[in-house]
């Protein structure tokens, strides 16, 4: 497809000066990779972000698009632009209206996309995949009426694209088949019978014959499955087994100061998390571990990341590096939406949710919306210092800027008396809307049984409302379970006082929150895909 050239650099320029950027046209163009490079500070100079994708290898064959999308938030990214909005859709022109609404708000006006080889991208037939052909045809359409530059490599030039869908008589060129409807014939008209004949001298009356109403059969149309019944059976976490409380133990092993926070997050997902559900389940012995050992490695590593992550986060504002944040929540929503094709995305956070429980949360859901919805992702997210719930959608508001200037401590305000905690509220945080649950915030503040109970119960509870919520939402929604913070019971000096006694009789105090402890930073994110059941 050929697409005419709309403007220029310096024509963006002069519109931009003169604040003209409604309807504003780009360009398509084929450059080689030295003038690409000097035309960057034209385009710099034209107030247009500049977005390079250079470097494509055969693994991005089929994701063009998702490569560029994820090149554009980059760039907004470092520029310090907002977040992506939360409707988040899997259709590429409101993704990319939105990013092109935040490319104003940093003083840009428009986007100059630099496409490097796609050499690698191409088949046996010299021929993009049919979805990075689309991506591009988008992008070239989209200069005829956006603020966007679009330079190709001039090797490019010779790729090949496949043609627009088409129907299989119109590539055979056949003509189409004439349909001919199919009709039921039409029943006679009834007949009345009147007298006997019109030679008799008085006709006998005809009694009139009401015909008797007819109510039309629809068919019924399928309604979506129901939720299975909630249980309140204990939740055994079936990925503890003696290979894993194997691997568990020699990560924990070797853990120091030294290691990164890459290795700290792989250390507590495979490490520290199962260990620790392996001793609440009683299942150590599985791999010949003592409950001791397992005790002491929990509380070294514990200690080792607290100190190391308090260390650490001052330092993420200033480089901009920093693992997966609470504040991405949003991102990594939108991103979840255009890989499984979601129409819409809903965010439920659900106020200190730590990690393990949101695993307990999720198989107890995964038993109730079996025939409903479907996990298609999960991830871990790391909570702010302190851990409080008001540090935690400060964050999300601000983005990256709350690394960098942190917001003044509050005091935790109290939950809402008078008002069922079982509730999801409809809460604004900036621009966006996110529902959320203080069910488990509410529960915590008491002390309760032991903790492995007592965490199946909180799941279980949790399950009832969310599950409720995912089953009113329409086909082909994300749903999105997060949570802002975790929490620790710190029951320590309980447990020495209390190891004598039965397992079944010990009890749980109020938690706590705040610290730097991978129970309250770590928290789970996971996405749950309506009506995405095969």
């Amino acid at each position: 497809m050929s697409v005419p050239t709309h403007g220029s650099a310096e024509a963006l320029r002069t519109r931009a000066e003169s604040h003209d950027v409604d309807g504003m046209a780009g360009e398509v163009r084929f450059v080689e990779r030295d003038e690409a490079v000097r035309l960057r500070g034209g385009l710099e100079a034209a107030r247009l972000l500049v977005v390079p994708l250079h470097e494509l290898g055969i693994g991005v064959r089929g994701k063009l698009g998702e490569m560029i999308d994820e090149a554009i938030e980059a760039a907004l990214r470092h520029r310090g632009a907002a977040p992506p909005g939360i409707s988040a859709t899997a259709e590429a022109g409101p993704s990319l209206s939105d990013q092109l609404y935040r490319v104003r708000q940093i003083g840009r006006v428009g986007l100059a996309i630099d496409i490097g080889p796609l050499s690698a991208l191409v088949d046996a037939r010299g021929a993009l995949e049919p979805e990075d052909g689309t991506s591009l045809r988008f992008l070239a359409e989209a200069t005829r009426d956006r603020p966007i530059v679009l330079l190709l490599n001039v090797n490019n030039a010779a790729v090949r694209l496949y043609g627009a869908p088409q129907s299989l008589s119109d590539a055979l060129g056949l003509a189409p088949p004439i349909s001919v409807p199919t009709s039921k014939p039409r029943p006679p008209e009834p007949r009345i019978a009147h007298g006997p004949t019109a030679l008799s001298p008085t006709p006998r009356s005809v009694t009139p014959v009401t015909p008797t109403p007819v109510t039309p059969v629809l068919a019924a149309t399928p309604l979506p499955p129901p939720i299975a019944p909630i249980s309140n059976e204990p939740i055994s976490l079936a990925e503890i087994d003696a290979e894993s409380l194997a691997n568990a133990v020699s990560l924990l092993s070797e853990v120091t100061r030294a290691t990164p926070l890459s290795g700290l997050e792989r250390a507590f997902v495979e490490g520290y998390s199962v260990l620790r559900g392996a001793m609440l389940e009683d299942k150590l012995g599985l791999a010949g571990v003592g409950r001791a050992e397992a005790k002491s490695l929990c509380k070294t590593f514990a200690q080792t990341f607290s100190r190391a992550y308090a260390e650490a986060l001052p330092t993420f504002g200033v480089t901009g590096r920093h693992p997966r944040m609470i504040f991405d929540v949003f991102d990594l929503a939108q991103r979840c939406a255009r890989v499984h094709g979601a129409r819409s995305t809903q965010v439920v956070i659900v106020d200190s949710l730590r990690f393990d429980l949101g695993k307990r949360l999720r198989h107890a859901m995964g038993r109730t919306l079996v025939r409903r919805a479907v996990c298609v992702e999960e991830h871990v997210l790391w909570s702010i210092l302190p851990t409080t719930t008001s540090v935690q959608l400060d964050a999300i508001v601000r983005g990256e800027d709350a690394l960098r200037a942190p917001p003044k401590l509050e005091r935790e305000t109290s939950i809402i008396r008078g008002r069922s905690l079982d509730v999801l509220r409809r809460t604004r945080l900036g621009h966006r809307d996110v529902m959320k649950l203080d069910l488990l915030e509410g529960r915590l503040r008491d002390g309760g049984e032991a903790e492995r109970p007592r965490l199946d119960l909180l799941a279980h509870e949790l399950t009832r409302t969310i599950a409720r919520y995912i089953d009113s939402c329409p086909t082909r929604t994300l749903v999105v379970v997060v949570g802002d913070h975790g929490f620790s019971f710190d029951d320590d000096e309980v447990g020495e006082k209390q190891d004598k006694s039965e397992k079944s009789e010990r009890s749980t105090p109020s938690a706590k929150q705040g610290g730097a402890s991978p129970d309250e930073v770590f928290v789970p994110f996971t996405a749950w895909l309506v009506g995405g059941v095969h």
